[in-house]
């Protein structure tokens, strides 16, 4: 529009009548839409590039993740083995928590048996609320409401272990250093 105003100015707008504005108007338009489509085509393809881009690097992370994933189920199936053997290994005595009467599926039984590995395995006294994540780690959930008073009424009522008064020790070993 602005190259038909600057063409009557220039001509006094006498020279040119209405058919052949017009014509010149469509020109113009046409030359406008194509410069239009080119933009669209160019705009297009650079999206279309952008997302080919982005569906690679969705395809790397996916890969990566898989193979997150492979190594995760390895490292966790080395670990269960791992704790197998460590368990394995260390022997707990018949008499560790024993009572009166011997329940050996009792929660405080368990917590005891558990107790008994996992400060063997660490070779330093534990605080309860190691204690509790250590317990947590090996798949024992205390059912009472408050968990870290239900690990020092077991540890204060068992007789194998003591109180070093930075956390909790075999009472038949010394106190590692």
């Amino acid at each position: 529009m602005r190259g038909l105003a600057s063409l009557d100015r220039a001509t006094g707008g006498s020279e040119i009548d209405r058919g052949e504005t017009d014509l010149l108007h469509s020109a113009n338009s046409y030359d406008a839409i194509k410069k239009a489509i080119r933009i669209t085509e160019a705009e297009r393809a650079r999206l279309q590039d952008k997302m080919k881009a982005a569906q690679d690097a969705v395809r790397e992370i996916q890969e990566a993740l898989s193979e997150l994933n492979a190594r995760d189920e390895h490292l966790k199936r080395a670990a269960a083995i791992g704790k197998q053997r460590e368990e394995a290994s260390v022997t707990i005595p018949e008499t560790l928590g024993t009572r009166h009467r011997k329940r050996r599926t009792s929660m405080a039984y368990r917590v005891r048996q558990e107790v008994y590995r996992i400060l063997k395995r660490v070779n330093r006294p534990l605080n309860r609320v190691e204690l509790l994540r250590e317990l947590q780690g090996a798949g024992i959930e205390l059912p009472a409401h408050d968990a870290l008073a239900a690990i020092t009424k077991i540890m204060w009522n068992t007789p194998e272990f003591t109180s070093t008064g930075g956390g909790y020790w075999l009472a038949s070993e010394p106190i590692p250093t």
